[in-house]
């Protein structure tokens, strides 16, 4: 079976994640979603709140996030593939939510209200980019004052694994293995500096591999997987006067 692995923009994780079977980001998700609203709910995701989710994909971490905002929030679900926003659409009304809708758009330029949304999520977005600080500075302009960003990415892990809790101090450096090939300097690694340059506040990172937290099952999620690859999570908050 083919490893999801981090090497060039064709073969990233992210690019797969965007062009790959639905399959494969069906695994993801279940291997994600957890995690993923948990850190959502550390960041403020409550009933009620706009969202957008830039990068949706078919639309599975949207349909969750307009769970969990419910009936008097709204979610907006962003992508560039005509044939996987059609599958995001059907399951939506498949599943009869009516708080959410998805638009083909562009990350450089999505054609949402600027300073509208009190969290804007991308999952494995900015690694696939030619420009990933254009499309991050279009990602912070969407944030309502007081709003979040959160970033998800799946790259390659730093020598030594650990979770970085609370703030990143922008002195921090983070070695990458050099037997991963053709990112010498991934996006991951970079992001939560990218953050704090973008004007956000708060900002905060954690990184795991995934390999030894995977089932060993045949039908888990190991085979996807290649050694060194970990799970990012980069936020951070938009000041109340920017």
């Amino acid at each position: 079976m083919e490893y999801l692995v981090a090497t060039d923009r064709q073969l990233s994780v992210g690019h797969r994640w965007a062009r790959g079977q639905e399959e494969d980001q069906q695994r993801l998700h279940r291997l994600l979603e957890s995690g993923t609203c948990a850190l959502l709910r550390h960041a403020g995701l409550t009933g009620g709140m706009r969202v957008a989710d830039v990068g949706c994909g078919i639309g599975l971490m949207t349909l969750r996030l307009a769970e969990e905002v419910g009936p008097s929030g709204l979610v907006v679900g962003l992508g560039d593939d005509d044939d996987q926003l059609a599958r995001a659409r059907d399951t939506a009304r498949h599943e009869g939510r009516k708080n959410l809708w998805f638009e083909k758009a562009s990350p450089y330029n999505t054609g949402l209200p600027r300073s509208s949304f009190g969290i804007v999520y991308a999952r494995c977005l900015l690694s696939r980019l030619d420009r990933p600080w254009d499309a991050l500075a279009e990602l912070v302009s969407l944030l309502e004052p007081g709003g979040v960003l959160v970033c998800e990415e799946l790259e390659a892990a730093p020598e030594t694994p650990v979770t970085l809790a609370g703030r990143i101090p922008e002195e921090l450096t983070i070695r990458i293995p050099t037997g991963m090939p053709g990112r010498s300097s991934p996006v991951a690694a970079r992001l939560s500096h990218a953050c704090t340059q973008a004007g956000l506040i708060h900002v905060g990172a954690t990184f795991a591999e995934l390999g030894p937290v995977l089932p060993p099952s045949p039908r888990g999620f190991a085979p996807l997987v290649s050694p060194g690859l970990a799970l990012w999570q980069v936020w951070g908050r938009r000041p109340l006067a920017m």
